[in-house]
Parts: C-alpha cells; sequence; structure tokens
C-alpha cells in the first residue's frame, strides 16, 4: 500500500513539475538579466510575514538544455544552456529569471565540468518547510 502511495505521489510530484518547465519553456522568454512576471497574481492575503517564508523559500530550477560542445581542432569546451529559476517574491508572485550553470544546485545538475556526454534536461525543485526542514525534488526528461 505504501508503495502505491509513494508512485501517486511521485506521479503527481513529476507532472507538475513537467507543467512548470512547460510553462517556463513557453513562448513569454525571459533575458538573461531581468526577471520576468508570469501572471502578476499574489496571495489574496498579506503573507509578507516571516511565518509565511516557507512559501518565499520555494525555488525552482528548470534546465531546458546544458551541454558542453567540444571544438575539434581545438581543447576548446564551450558551455551552451538555458536555465531558468523561478521563485516567488514578498507577496506570493511568482517569477523567472535566467542563470547560469554554476548558479544551479548539485541537485540538479551533478557535474558542471567539460564532458562528451554532459547533457541534462531537469526541472528541480528545492524548499524549506514551516519547520525549517529543507527539501528536493529533482525530474529529468
Amino acid at each position: 500500500m505504501a508503495s502505491t502511495a509513494q508512485s501517486e505521489f511521485s506521479t503527481g510530484v513529476t507532472d507538475r513539475l513537467f507543467r512548470v518547465a512547460s510553462d517556463f519553456s513557453g513562448s513569454q522568454a525571459v533575458d538573461e538579466t531581468t526577471s520576468g512576471d508570469f501572471g502578476g497574481k499574489q496571495a489574496d492575503i498579506d503573507i509578507s510575514g516571516s511565518e509565511f517564508d516557507f512559501v518565499r523559500s520555494v525555488k525552482v530550477w528548470s534546465v531546458e538544455f546544458f551541454e558542453h560542445m567540444r571544438d575539434p581542432k581545438s581543447t576548446d569546451c564551450e558551455m551552451i544552456y538555458r536555465i531558468g529559476l523561478g521563485s516567488y517574491g514578498q507577496q506570493g508572485q511568482f517569477s523567472w529569471q535566467r542563470v547560469k550553470p554554476y548558479d544551479v544546485p548539485e541537485f540538479v545538475i551533478p557535474f558542471k565540468g567539460c564532458r562528451d556526454d554532459n547533457r541534462v534536461r531537469a526541472v528541480g525543485v528545492e524548499w524549506t518547510d514551516s519547520d525549517g526542514k529543507r527539501g528536493t525534488e529533482v525530474v529529468n526528461y
């Protein structure tokens, strides 16, 4: 019974993370230096107090692609990527910003060095719950 509940939970999380990645990769592009507000919605109540810090602790890492391309004529290695970080503001408004691979935690991109087989496409979520316990989840696709 426990494995069924865990499976249903994991499937739900996977589906939600995939939808987050799909929303990020849609037509609403964000440049590398600014954050974009997607929807402009925020909480209906005041959540600026410290008791709601757990909401602001949620970070969503959307790695649409991350890989290395090696120049066959030299030892140069070029990193190519499209990565976004989604987070919640003071009143619960959600926004995306572009980030560089070295800003992404290891649970999402475990190895950032130059290797021909180093390719990542994933969505990772990290949070701190109301008891101060940190959690993470990643879905590679």
